[in-house]
């Protein structure tokens, strides 16, 4: 019975071998031709049974095709994948509406996706029976009651993607300004591994919150150096604050220079009342609009070297790339901070040539990094070395002021940076071609 039993669990050992050496054991893998696929990827399994060795996984390549019924599908043309129920939706031309949207139904049965989905655009007009009516394109009407005169509040109404004004009178359901939500930059808070963005819509008091978890801690000095060596100069927002003192000592705002930059371009604002955005036209130059205080804009063209001028005479052409050492990490914000003084040296072009523009003490730093990049930058700073009309010199000089100038950088790399609405209103009348609205100097 002994050598029975013995005998038994000789066969088990040497099946359990067979079966735990195979699954991901000494061979070479040879993968199938065949695509394998779940509802994102595709691969190749290797044909060894046992062995769960993929190779090419990689997501589909989702695309419109036909299948063998000459029906428009989504297909992916990798690996033949196809979703199921899936179509080219083909949009009827008929509007469906409420009382506040309009939209384009797809004509595909039990599809639920629209298209030109948008808020009404009433006018005033006549029913056919001549009745008053508020009415839109897209058929939606209200009857227009007036018997009084519509009065809206300063405070508008929103839910979480419209913002409006209601006539004060309660029977009335004309709305005003129904639109969807427009954000401004986002006020940024900073912990140890995440970043919280709140962004809030500049006509209404409805605010969104976006929390991204980072990895914000700097290892060593070669990390750090790479830092500042691959500044994201293409999106950014910026404030740089002026002050001075007293005879007392005490110290005020004398005046604000403000920044976007954009894949659009670069807005400024400046302390004097200027205010400046560079857009690229059709020959791919930077033409300048500008506008003093209250006045309208006006146009100067291919102003390409004011923009280049611009995009790199910037703080953040400052560099601490070789000063590690002297930033300790705060775990409570996740961010570097520096008390003491560092010297770095701001830069600029003069004929295409690279030139020391003025050097610059910068004290109270504040870095914030995520996932490598910086992401925020601020410090107190006054210039120590300014140069004289020949590049690269320096004059005389200056001593430490009582009260000193402030700058941050903020938004760093990020595709959220927004442009004031009037810039956007700009950007919206050169792409319909009816800048001639605009002054031309």
């Amino acid at each position: 019975m002994k050598k029975l039993i013995l005998s038994l669990l000789a066969v088990i050992m040497l099946f359990s071998s067979v079966i735990f050496t195979g699954c991901g054991g000494d061979h070479e893998c040879k993968f199938a031709e065949a695509w394998s696929y779940n509802e994102t990827k595709h691969w190749h399994k290797c044909e060894e049974n046992l062995c769960d060795k993929v190779d090419g996984e990689a997501e589909h390549n989702m695309e419109e095709a036909v299948d063998e019924n000459g029906n428009a599908i989504i297909k992916c043309s990798v690996c033949g994948y196809a979703e199921e129920n899936s179509h080219v939706c083909k949009f009827v031309e008929k509007f469906s509406y409420d009382e506040q949207n309009h939209w384009r139904k797809c004509e595909i049965e039990g599809c639920e996706k629209v298209s030109e989905k948008a808020p009404h655009a009433f006018a005033y007009g006549k029913d056919d029976d001549g009745n008053d009516v508020m009415s839109c394109a897209c058929g939606y009407a209200v009857k227009s009651d007036k018997s009084h005169e519509h009065s809206y509040g300063e405070t508008a109404k929103y839910n979480e993607k419209y913002h409006w004004y209601d006539c004060s009178d309660a029977n009335c359901k004309i709305k005003k300004g129904y639109a969807e939500h427009t954000f401004g930059n986002p006020e940024e808070t900073f912990g140890e591994t995440s970043i919280t963005r709140v962004y809030t819509c500049t006509i209404c008091a409805f605010s969104k919150t976006e929390t991204i978890t980072v990895d914000s801690v700097v290892d060593d000095a070669r990390v750090w150096y790479d830092v500042f060596e691959n500044i994201d100069r293409d999106n950014y927002s910026m404030i740089i604050t002026f002050k001075e003192a007293n005879e007392k000592g005490e110290e005020y705002v004398v005046g604000t220079n403000e920044a976007c930059v954009t894949e659009n371009g670069m807005y400024l604002s400046w302390a004097s009342g200027l205010n400046e955005y560079y857009l690229k036209n059709d020959e791919g130059k930077f033409d300048r609009y500008y506008k003093y205080r209250n006045e309208g804009w006006s146009l100067t063209e291919n102003a390409d070297a004011y923009y280049k001028d611009l995009h790199e005479q910037t703080k953040l052409s400052f560099s601490f790339k070789e000063d590690f050492q002297k930033f300790s990490f705060n775990k409570e914000n996740g961010t570097y901070v520096c008390a003491d003084e560092i010297e770095t040296t701001n830069y600029g072009y003069e004929d295409g040539q690279k030139v020391v523009l003025c050097k610059v003490i910068c004290s109270n730093l504040v870095v914030k990094v995520a996932d490598g990049k910086l992401v925020y930058i601020e410090a107190d700073y006054y210039i120590i070395d300014e140069s004289s009309e020949e590049a690269g010199t320096a004059t005389t000089p200056a001593t430490k002021p009582a009260a000193l100038n402030h700058f941050k950088y903020y938004n760093i790399g990020s595709s959220e940076v927004s442009l004031p609405k009037d810039v956007l209103d700009l950007i919206e009348a050169r792409t319909k071609g009816t800048t001639g609205k605009i002054a031309n100097d």
